[in-house]
């Protein structure tokens, strides 16, 4: 059964009028059959962030746990922005997502390409949607 949704949706999709908004989920979708988990989940990251505060500010490292237990996750992130600084908070971030494009399965992003989108919101560090984009 079709709905007044599913036809506005695909009327949408036809007129290249849909601006997809892909979260993590993507990144997190890419693994290669039988692989582990390529790219970390936002908790995971941000329990790497409070690994490398911890020499630093264990002060600050406690801080960024328990935002993270209250399950203030964007706090928790931003807390860890001020106590690291841009460069630490930036490197530990662009270590966590650097896979090699070679260890994903890319089928999710090439479908969301495959709609033919204007334009690609995204919250994502990683590549994953640029990789599925290739030569578009």
């Amino acid at each position: 059964m079709t709905t007044s949704f599913d036809k506005d949706l695909l009327l949408a999709i036809a007129q290249r009028k849909l601006v997809p908004f892909v979260g993590a989920g993507a990144s997190l979708g890419v693994n290669q059959a039988g692989a582990t988990q390529q790219f970390p989940s936002w908790q995971q990251l941000l329990k790497r962030l409070v690994e490398v505060l911890q020499p630093k500010d264990a002060k600050g490292a406690d801080r960024v746990q328990a935002t993270i237990e209250d399950g203030d996750l964007l706090d928790a992130a931003d807390i860890a922005f001020r106590k690291l600084g841009k460069a630490d908070f930036a490197d530990t971030v662009v270590q966590a997502v650097s896979v090699p494009k070679d260890a994903c399965d890319l089928r999710l992003t090439k479908a969301i390409w495959g709609l033919k989108p204007r334009l690609v919101v995204t919250t994502n560090y990683d590549r994953v949607l640029q990789w599925g984009g290739a030569g578009r």
